[in-house]
């Protein structure tokens, strides 16, 4: 089976557990298993290691070393990979230990929260006694509730306003998560490729990817792993509900780790109709070059400079130049000018408009 393969399985399955100790032991066996014989083994500090270590760190935090051995048959790549599946496991760490934290501030908040309700009470007690301190405190408390509802207002509103940028926009947007799947897809991506706006599944995309442009975009997602900094722009086949291709051209950039996000984000339009331009526009032009190459009379076409850009071979016989004399000069350039052995000039009829030569009957 695939390395990267493995090792990506390997790391979604930890992602799945919810104990720091779990992840670390079974990613161990995953690594021994995956790179037999080498051995893997798990320390919290780098004393006394006199071996290369990997390191399960992140931005914020530090959670040991991997040390391995007999990893001397392993190839640079594979090494490379061995060490991005470490990273990523110390990622998954870090979101476990964010995800534990959050948890504990909620309990702690809700403790708190019942301890002020229950304090809140008393004091509702103590202001029906006080009938005038209590209209004080409640016009302020509607002053507050009153702020937070504009604030909220204005949230929303802003919320909207992005959300209307989104489903109108004309281009499409959809976020790839760890497992390679879509994770959502904006109403321009679905009308793009022939999905409906409700809850149908998006395709797998490397399914739906065209097969010869698939390795283009799988290398390109190795690069923002490998660099998440970069943002990249492609071109590439994608296929549409009802199985047409359609060329899109999308802006990759890594978003792991971001939190609300998660994901790779990919910006993309709808480019069919300008290959198909293009390539229209390459067919006309090598129809025209042929019509002129087998044209009878002389022609050559010429820039706004008037320099000669194109010439058929009746125009290098009657001008009696090589394609290399002619192409890059002017109408008044002096090669124009060609003399017959005898002394005499070719007469020769010529429309400079247009381009082309007629050489007179009886002419050298």
């Amino acid at each position: 089976m695939n390395l990267a393969y493995d090792l990506f399985l390997l790391t979604f399955n930890l992602s799945q557990l919810h104990n720091r100790e779990k992840i670390i032991q079974l990613f161990i066996e995953g690594l021994q298993e995956i790179f037999k014989p080498s051995v893997f083994v798990y320390m919290k500090t780098s004393d006394r290691i006199e071996t290369e270590t990997f390191e399960l760190k992140t931005r914020y935090k530090h959670y040991g070393y991997i040390k391995p051995e007999l990893i001397s048959f392993l190839e640079n790549e594979q090494i490379v990979l061995l060490r991005n599946s470490v990273q990523m496991v110390a990622v998954i760490i870090d979101n476990l230990e964010y995800y534990n934290k959050i948890e504990n501030e909620k309990t702690e908040l809700q403790k708190f929260t019942e301890s002020k309700l229950i304090e809140l009470k008393g004091t509702v007690k103590e202001l029906e006694d006080a009938r005038s301190a209590s209209i004080n405190l409640i016009e302020d408390l509607n002053l507050e509730i009153e702020k937070r509802i504009d604030a909220e207002k204005s949230i929303s509103k802003t919320e909207n306003y992005f959300r209307f940028l989104i489903e109108k926009a004309p281009d499409g947007i959809v976020l790839i998560g760890v497992d390679g799947k879509i994770i959502y897809a904006s109403p321009s991506a679905r009308r793009i490729f022939g999905y409906s706006l409700d809850m149908e599944v998006m395709p797998d995309p490397n399914e739906s990817t065209y097969p010869d442009d698939l390795p283009k975009v799988l290398s390109t997602l190795n690069e923002l792993f490998k660099n998440p900094s970069l943002v990249l722009t492609i071109e590439y086949r994608f296929r549409k509900k009802n199985g047409t291709w359609n060329w899109i051209e999308s802006t990759f950039s890594n978003h792991f780790g971001e939190e609300g996000i998660n994901a790779i984000v990919i910006n993309f339009r709808d480019i069919s109709e300008r290959k198909k331009a293009e390539r229209e526009l390459k067919e006309s032009e090598e129809k025209f070059k042929q019509l002129v190459w087998d044209m009878q009379v002389g022609v050559t076409l010429q820039d706004h400079e008037s320099k000669i850009i194109l010439c058929n071979p009746m125009a290098l016989e009657l001008l009696g130049l090589s394609e290399n004399q002619l192409l890059g000069i002017s109408s008044f350039d002096p090669s124009w000018n060609i003399i017959h052995e005898d002394g005499s000039l070719p007469r020769i009829h010529s429309s400079c408009s247009k381009g082309n030569f007629i050489k007179e009957s009886g002419a050298k």
